[in-house]
C-alpha cells in the first residue's frame, strides 16, 4: 500500500471506530451521564444524521482549500471532538462533541475519496477508493470490539483517548505522506454546485440510499432476527458478527478490483447478489447453519457495494467531484436513518422480523434497474 493511501486509511479506520465504539459502551456512558440506554442510543443516530447534514456544509465551508489542507483541516476537528468527548462532563457537552465529529467525517470521506482516486492510474481508481472504504470496514472488525474492550476495562473516555490519539497519528500522516500536488487545486463552487443536476451523478446517490435502506433496515434487527428466528444463542451473537464483519473486509477489497474491471457490470451484478442474499433470509433464515453462512454474505456481498457507488458518483463529477463525493456518505447515512425508521414502523404494525429482508429485495431491484437504464445510456464512463 502506497504511503498516502495509508495516511487516509488510518484516518478512516480512526473515524470508523469512533463513529460505531459507542454502541459498546452504552451501559456505561448512560449510567455516567445519567440517562437511560435508548437516550444514550443517540450519541449513534445523532452522529450518523449529523454526517448526512454536515459532509456536505464542511465540504461548501472549506471549498476554497486545496483539498491536502482541508484534509488536514477536518482530520484536526475530528481529534479534538474526540478529545471533547473524552473529557466532557454532561451528556449535552457529548452530544456536541459528537456532533462535531460527524460533521468532520462526511466531509473527509468524500474528499479523501477524491484524492485516493487521484493517487492512482485511471484504471485503479475503484480500488484506491476502497481502500479508503476499508478503514470504516477494519474499523467494525478492529476497532469497535477492541474500544469496547478497552473502555470496559479501562473506562470509556480512555477509549476516546486512544481514538483521539490514533487520530493525532493519522493527521500527521497525511501531513507528511499525502504530496501537495495529487490532492487537487481548491474547488470552484459554482462548479461543485452544478454537478449535482448531472442524471448519473443524481442515480448514483439514489443507488447509494437504496442500497443502506435495505442493508441497515435489517442490520439494524438483525440480532433479534438471529436469536428469534434462527435460534442462535445471545452468547453466539459475537461470533456471527465478527463473521460478517469479514465478510464486509473481503468485500470491500475485492469490490475495488471488480469496479475496475467493468465499474457498471459490477454495481450490477453486486445489487443482483444482494437481492438473492434478502431473498434467502426470508426462506432460509429459520435454519441456524443457514443464517451463519448468510451473516457471512451480507457482508461481504453488502459492503462491497460502497467503493463502486463512489466510483460511479466520482467517474460523474470527475470536472467537480469534491461536493458529489461528500454526498455519497450523506446518501448512505440517509439510508441507514430511513431503513432503520421503515422496519421499526413494521415491526410497531405486526410484521416480523423474518419478513424484513423483503425491503432489501425490493431495494436491491430497484437498484438493480437503476444501473441497468444508466448502463445502456452509457453513464458509467463519460460526464452528463
Amino acid at each position: 500500500m502506497k504511503l498516502p493511501l495509508f495516511a487516509l486509511f488510518i484516518t478512516a479506520f480512526a473515524i470508523g471506530t469512533a463513529e460505531f465504539v459507542v454502541s459498546g459502551l452504552l451501559p456505561q456512558v448512560s449510567a455516567d451521564f445519567g440517562v437511560s440506554i435508548p437516550t444514550a442510543g443517540l450519541l449513534i443516530t445523532g452522529y450518523a444524521m449529523g454526517v448526512a447534514i454536515g459532509g456536505p456544509i464542511m465540504t461548501l465551508a472549506t471549498a476554497r482549500l486545496s483539498r491536502k489542507t482541508a484534509l488536514l483541516l477536518l482530520a484536526t476537528l475530528f481529534v479534538g471532538a474526540n478529545l471533547a468527548c473524552a473529557v466532557s462532563g454532561s451528556y449535552i457537552a457529548m452530544i456536541a462533541a459528537r456532533m462535531m465529529g460527524a460533521f468532520a467525517h462526511g466531509a473527509f470521506y468524500g474528499i479523501a475519496s477524491v484524492v485516493a482516486a487521484g493517487l492512482v492510474p485511471e484504471g485503479k481508481r475503484a480500488s484506491a477508493v476502497a481502500m479508503v472504504g476499508a478503514g470504516v470496514t477494519i474499523a467494525n472488525v478492529l476497532g469497535v470490539p477492541g474500544g469496547t474492550v478497552l473502555g470496559q476495562a479501562l473506562g470509556w473516555r480512555t477509549t476516546f483517548w486512544a481514538i483521539s490519539i490514533v487520530g493525532l497519528l493519522s493527521t500527521l500522516a497525511i501531513a507528511f505522506w499525502v504530496p501537495d500536488g495529487s490532492s487537487g487545486k481548491a474547488m470552484d463552487l459554482r462548479a461543485e454546485v452544478r454537478v449535482l443536476g448531472r442524471t448519473k451523478v443524481l442515480a448514483g446517490l439514489l443507488m447509494c440510499s437504496l442500497f443502506t435502506v435495505g442493508m441497515f433496515g435489517l442490520f439494524t434487527f438483525v440480532v433479534p432476527l438471529l436469536t428469534t428466528v434462527s435460534g442462535i444463542r445471545s452468547e453466539h451473537i459475537p461470533l456471527i458478527l465478527l463473521l460478517f464483519g469479514t465478510g464486509a473486509t473481503l468485500g470491500v477489497l475485492l469490490s475495488g478490483k471488480l469496479a475496475d474491471w467493468r465499474l457498471g457490470i459490477s454495481i450490477g451484478l453486486i445489487f443482483a447478489a444482494q437481492a438473492v442474499i434478502h431473498l434467502s433470509f426470508v426462506l432460509f433464515a429459520s435454519n441456524a447453519i443457514a443464517a451463519y453462512f448468510l451473516m457471512f454474505l451480507l457482508g461481504g456481498v453488502g459492503m462491497a457495494a460502497v467503493a463502486p457507488l463512489k466510483t460511479f458518483v466520482l467517474n460523474a463529477s470527475r470536472d467537480a467531484p469534491s461536493l458529489a463525493s461528500t454526498l455519497t456518505s450523506s446518501a448512505l447515512n440517509f439510508g441507514v436513518a430511513v431503513g432503520a425508521v421503515i422496519c421499526s414502523a413494521a415491526l410497531s404494525l405486526g410484521v416480523g422480523y423474518a419478513e424484513l429482508p423483503w425491503l432489501g429485495v425490493a431495494c436491491s431491484l430497484a437498484g438493480l434497474q437503476i444501473i441497468v437504464l444508466a448502463s445502456a445510456r452509457s453513464l458509467t464512463n463519460t460526464p452528463a
